[in-house]
C-alpha cells in the first residue's frame, strides 16, 4: 500500500512540475536604434515581427529600455494579444514623436519582448530608413 502511495505522489508531483514549466514566462531581449534628423525625419528605424507559434491566441508585451537602462514609454497597449499562427509588427520609431522643429537625435536601447516559454518566435530588423529604399542594417531572431 505505501509503495502505490508513493508512486501516485510521485506521479502527481511530476505532473504539476511538467505543467509549471510549460506555463513559465520568459522574454527575448533585442537591440533597438532609432534616429531622426533635425525635422523629424526618420533616418534609422527598428522594426520587430513577433510571429506566434501556437494553434491558441498568445499575449506578449512589449517594453523599451533605454542605453542607461530606464524604461520607456511607448504608446502601445501593455498587452498584446496575437491569434493563432498570426503575426504582429511595429517599428520602435513609432514610440518617438518628433515636432517638425526637433534638434536631431539617436536612440540606442534594448526592446523586450515578454510570453509564455516558445510560444513566440522574434524578429528584429534594424533599417537605414533615409534614402528611396530601405537598407538592411542589422537583423536577428530571440526566442523567449
Amino acid at each position: 500500500m505505501r509503495g502505490r502511495d508513493f508512486i501516485s505522489m510521485g506521479l502527481v508531483f511530476f505532473l504539476l512540475l511538467g505543467i509549471g514549466v510549460t506555463a513559465e514566462a520568459a522574454s527575448a531581449k533585442f537591440p533597438v536604434e532609432v534616429s531622426f534628423a533635425a525635422g523629424s525625419q526618420t533616418l534609422i528605424d527598428t522594426e520587430i515581427y513577433v510571429i506566434n507559434l501556437k494553434n491558441t491566441q498568445v499575449k506578449i508585451s512589449f517594453s523599451y529600455y533605454g542605453n542607461n537602462g530606464t524604461k520607456g514609454n511607448c504608446p502601445i497597449p501593455p498587452s498584446i494579444t496575437i491569434e493563432a499562427n498570426d503575426t504582429w509588427s511595429f517599428r520602435v520609431g513609432g514610440c518617438f514623436a518628433a515636432s517638425a522643429s526637433a534638434p536631431p537625435f539617436t536612440l540606442l536601447g534594448i526592446g523586450e519582448i515578454s510570453t509564455a516559454s516558445k510560444s513566440v518566435g522574434v524578429y528584429w530588423r534594424i533599417y537605414d530608413v533615409s534614402g528611396d529604399k530601405d537598407l538592411l542594417l542589422d537583423h536577428g531572431k530571440e526566442s523567449p
